[in-house]
């Protein structure tokens, strides 16, 4: 059996879903065969059985769902594998992992129109697709409540999380040394930042704290000038530090550092830097809603992500229960849950959906 993945997404500065697609087919590779399908000129990771092209990927993107032509590409492949929502025209059955429907909830929770027509081609994807991987309940309800899907077609694989274990190997220095809350995410609006920086200046004006403030990210496509700008003035403080998009060596460094990750986003299909923060045994706060409420809520300090005061009273809590011995139990029930997540898990859980369908 040799899937094929779709690893166009995979770039050298990517999103979470990025970091899915890379690590799931790492990890199969590791245990199985399979092909991968990446963009030309990509050199920062090296797949076996690497299938290239060099076609921008919107045009590709036009050319697999018009017509055949991905079939050129997919060799002794026996299934194709996509981590976006999207099927393509081909001879092979297609799985489709899908990882929010946040748009749902909120459309400028996505860069493009939410409109019937966009609608209607999710709709299509999945018809064509023989099965959909979720990668939490929380999505696994999105789909059987907005659309029209069998549920024995939908199959719950959680992400995993070996941010030490990266394929990427580089070394880079970060030198803030002293106390600090960690925020990493693409700033846009679903991830809440406005919220915590008015909540983190709250409780440093009120003296409550002494930690700074890391904001680890770029500025995502749905930032408005406005929103953009008040942000920006936070950035001014001089105990707010913006050190932009972060590779994974620098992410490591800071959440080893780190005395807390807050990460309030108002959705969430998973929330993988919850479980990296975690890994490292580190404090969490999070939503109380989506898949960050279903996943974490056993192990994080959650909050109502709409309330300022909410996130302010969460940070303070956690800041406060980091108290030597208490703190060093709870770094090892932290570790031991992160560890329930892992990558080969992942790969050998998508493994059997491959089985399912071409059985």
């Amino acid at each position: 059996m040799y899937p094929i993945f779709d690893l166009r997404l995979v770039k050298r500065k990517m999103a979470g879903i990025g970091h899915v697609a890379l690590n799931t087919s790492f990890a199969y590779q590791n245990l199985y065969m399979s092909n991968c399908l990446v963009k030309s000129g990509f050199r920062d990771y090296k797949f076996k059985n690497q299938l290239t092209t060099t076609i921008p990927g919107r045009i590709f993107n036009k050319l697999i769902t018009r017509t055949q032509f991905l079939d050129l590409y997919t060799g002794n492949s026996s299934l194709y594998h996509s981590f976006e929502t999207f099927s393509p025209k081909t001879k092979l059955p297609i799985i489709i992992t899908a990882h929010d429907f946040a748009f749902l909830y909120n459309e400028n929770f996505h860069k493009q129109k939410i409109d019937s027509q966009f609608m209607k081609n999710i709709q299509e994807s999945l018809n064509k697709a023989s099965a959909v991987i979720a990668i939490s309940k929380t999505t696994k309800n999105d789909l059987l409540k907005n659309f029209n899907i069998e549920k024995n077609k939908i199959h719950v694989v959680y992400n995993g999380c070996t941010i030490q274990d990266s394929p990427i190997e580089r070394d880079t220095n970060f030198d803030y040394v002293g106390p600090y809350i960690l925020f990493i995410g693409t700033i846009e609006p679903r991830k809440n930042l406005l919220r915590i920086l008015k909540a983190y200046k709250n409780l440093r004006q009120r003296k409550l704290i002494r930690e700074k403030l890391i904001i680890a990210g770029q500025f995502g496509w749905s930032v408005s000038d406005e929103e953009k700008k008040e942000i920006e003035n936070f950035f001014l403080r001089d105990d707010i530090f913006y050190v932009g998009y972060v590779d994974q060596n620098l992410k490591r460094n800071l959440l080893k550092r780190a005395s807390m990750l807050v990460y309030i986003s108002l959705y969430e299909g998973f929330g993988l830097p919850v479980l990296e923060a975690l890994s490292y045994g580190k404090a969490t706060l999070v939503s109380n809603s989506s898949a960050l409420g279903e996943i974490y809520s056993k192990i994080s300090e959650t909050c109502n992500p709409k309330s300022v005061s909410d996130i302010s009273t969460g940070i303070l809590k956690v800041l406060n229960s980091n108290e030597i011995k208490k703190n060093n139990f709870l770094e090892s029930e932290r570790i031991k849950f992160s560890k329930e997540f892992s990558w080969k898990k992942t790969a050998i859980e998508v493994r059997k959906v491959h089985q399912l369908i071409l059985s």
